[in-house]
């Protein structure tokens, strides 16, 4: 795909959705009210399907293995228009797999196992220098942390707009990102991150931008919306409202892919937000993540703002 918009540099797997009317206790054995395979990917493969959903060119590089798992990993990939020839299959590596538990009011809960991808530098500059008209390039601490710095560092030399969602939370600290165009965390993240932080999330925003030297913060606060750092501008965007949550677990990853949507045409990253708000609600009032990501038609044809995404 020569006229790639968005490369996702990032995690794969297979998720299993457990549902339960409430999460078990110690010792505790229950049945759950389902188990489906296939209803999520991985943070990255989330974002790369959403986004072309939505009608982005969009192209997809991880690692996955031949095994059983890695098999219905590139089912899951085939079925969106991806271009998936930065894929890396690696017959040494174990897919991985998640498992998503989400309880009677719709939050959740993620086990993680399989092996965490990691890259060579030449594998990395490889797959990045193979997909130059890409303006963004999406990258996370799914993978190797180490691996997913130095994608973001080489996209950006490379004149890329990186976005970093900095989850789940490295044991190690990542250091000075200067090359990250944006970080974005959850409100747990951003706390964990910080360290020590005051409750005040615009303070909080201010410290992770001198702590790592990021030059802008998107953080996700749930139903109260987002918090944005912009030009030492703190900006903040109400939740889009959702009659009914039915399940959380794909609500982060939407948000990001619609952010990323709205961005490569142009809109203002407090614009490029508040439409991510309203995918994300769109999201969460569906089972599932892939199955509750919505089709850029179907969006238009219940939220008139999105008639402006071609």
């Amino acid at each position: 795909m020569t006229d790639t918009e968005v490369l996702v540099f990032h995690s794969h797997g297979v998720g299993q959705t457990v549902k339960l009317d409430d999460f078990p206790h110690n010792g505790e054995t229950v049945w759950s009210r389902s188990w489906e395979i296939g209803l999520d990917a991985a943070k990255g493969s989330n974002v790369a399907i959403a986004l072309s959903r939505l009608g982005v060119r969009t192209a997809f590089a991880g690692r996955i293995g031949t095994d059983l798992w890695g098999k219905i990993a590139l089912e899951m990939l085939e079925k969106d228009n991806l271009d998936l020839s930065g894929l890396i299959r690696d017959q040494n590596f174990n897919t991985m797999i998640g498992i998503v538990l989400v309880s009677g009011d719709g939050s959740n809960s993620i086990i993680l196992g399989g092996d965490n991808a990691s890259f060579t530098t030449a594998e990395i500059e490889n797959i990045i220098s193979r997909f130059c008209s890409a303006s963004y390039v999406v990258t996370g601490f799914e993978i190797d942390m180490q691996s997913s710095l130095s994608i973001a560092r080489y996209s950006a030399e490379k004149g890329k707009k990186v976005i970093l969602n900095a989850s789940p939370i490295p044991a190690e600290n990542p250091g000075p990102m200067p090359f990250v165009d944006i970080l974005v965390v959850n409100e747990s993240e951003a706390q964990a991150l910080c360290g020590n932080c005051s409750a005040d999330f615009r303070e909080t925003a201010r410290r992770l931008q001198e702590q790592y030297s990021v030059k802008n913060i998107v953080i996700t606060l749930g139903s109260e919306g987002c918090l944005i750092l912009k030009d030492n501008q703190i900006h903040t965007i109400p939740a889009w409202p959702c009659d009914k949550v039915i399940d959380t677990s794909g609500a982060g990853d939407s948000f990001l892919a619609a952010m990323v949507a709205f961005l490569t045409k142009g809109y203002s990253l407090e614009d490029s937000c508040g439409l991510g708000s309203v995918y994300a609600a769109r999201t969460i009032s569906e089972k599932g993540t892939i199955t509750a990501f919505a089709t850029l038609s179907e969006m238009q044809e219940n939220f008139e703002r999105y008639m402006s995404l071609k």
